[in-house]
């Protein structure tokens, strides 16, 4: 069973070593039962330290009043995203020769999704006291994900350079996008639609 010190030990190494972090995670003997009690631990757990920033900050504008004033409405939009991610990098892994299953593209995104929580519970206090290094500290935290998920789909993946498990991830975010468009598109969703039903 995991600490909380090898927890946070195996959070600092996924900056400073993600490649090394990436093997230890999939070589971890853990069934398809587990990574998925995971991925839903680390939903809730988002959920809970959104909820709680949303308390201290006050209601949200007005435009996304309706999906971020619940949270089982930022769940469920949270768990589409991570859904729509982890099977977007999977169908792009394969296209492009990855090796990676779909079981392991979903437990490097939960983990992804678990070393997010603690930027948030960060955020959280480091924003009400200085505005402007919080900012700093969510743009740094965005890139540092970013270099994360590409190292970690250079190891799943087998990819033969960075360069190319950058492209699957670019791929990836255009066809996840893409995709929940055609899908707001059809259920009659828009920025503009949800706006003007508040």
């Amino acid at each position: 069973m995991i600490t909380l010190q090898g927890f946070t030990s195996l959070a600092a190494q996924s900056v400073t070593a993600p490649r090394e972090v990436a093997r230890l995670l999939l070589a971890l003997p853990l069934s398809r039962e587990a990574v998925g009690l995971c991925l839903a631990l680390v939903l809730v757990l988002n959920t809970l330290v959104f909820s709680l920033g949303q308390l201290m900050s006050g209601p949200p504008p007005d435009g996304m009043a309706l999906l971020l004033s619940s949270p089982v409405a930022f769940a469920g939009l949270l768990g589409g995203s991570m859904i729509a991610l982890i099977l977007s990098l999977y169908w792009t892994g394969r296209g492009l020769g990855g090796r990676a299953s779909l079981m392991q593209v979903t437990l490097l995104v939960t983990w992804l999704q678990a070393l997010r929580v603690i930027v948030q519970v960060a955020l959280l206090a480091i924003v009400p006291l200085m505005p402007a290094l919080g900012g700093l500290l969510m743009i740094a935290a965005s890139a540092l994900g970013i270099w994360i998920l590409v190292n970690f789909l250079h190891v799943a993946e087998e990819t033969p350079t960075l360069g190319r498990a950058a492209l699957m991830l670019v791929l990836s975010v255009v066809g996840m996008a893409l995709g929940l468009t055609l899908i707001f598109s059809l259920v009659g969703l828009s920025p503009q639609g949800m706006t003007a039903n508040v």
